[in-house]
């Protein structure tokens, strides 16, 4: 971290209104953009967004410097993203049989090649939720199937067949826009 990220979060722990301004201000549009990847629109991306920064603000003291500022915030992001998903009356569960999805050889690159990344980022949007949230996190975030499988409560092989059907249908989408 640069010294000016410390004395910034310095001051935000002092709950200066225009530090707190200052860190909204650097990391809004990656939060934003963070909150967007795994929330249906841009209302319930914003709604989530402000939601974790109000965490952020309030947890800021929990900040010991053991990640950068980014890493830190936007783990509070994807928790609230989380959690809103979770708390939705909406979100579908996705079904453990038909395995055979798991064995599916193509590979995800020739899939995505050739298209925009507003046209990938469209598609992965118009997964259903529980799909588009294990999309994001596997493909996008990184976590292993265990954090994903302990962060939306069921086993690693349910995440795993998540995982496939979601790409399943990102790869049956993308394959129709060629048509």
């Amino acid at each position: 971290m640069t010294a000016e990220e410390i004395e910034l979060i310095k001051a935000c722990k002092k709950q200066d209104p225009l530090a707190q301004k200052k860190l909204y201000e650097l990391y809004a549009p990656k939060m934003l953009a963070v909150c967007r990847r795994y929330m249906g629109s841009q209302a319930a991306a914003e709604d989530v967004f402000h939601d974790g920064f109000v965490k952020v603000l309030t947890k800021i003291d929990s900040f010991k410097g053991n990640s950068s500022i980014f890493t830190w915030m936007r783990t509070i992001m994807v928790h609230t993203a989380l959690n809103a998903l979770r708390a939705s009356v909406v979100s579908k569960k996705c079904a453990e049989d038909n395995m055979e999805i798991l064995n599916d050889t193509q590979s995800d690159d020739d899939v995505y090649a050739g298209f925009t990344v507003s046209e990938l980022l469209k598609a992965i949007e118009s997964l259903p939720d529980m799909y588009r949230t294990i999309f994001n996190m596997r493909e996008v975030e990184g976590y292993d199937y265990n954090e994903i499988a302990d962060a939306m409560s069921m086993t690693e092989s349910y995440a795993r067949v998540c995982l496939a059907r979601a790409k399943n249908m990102l790869r049956k989408r993308l394959e129709n826009h060629y048509e």
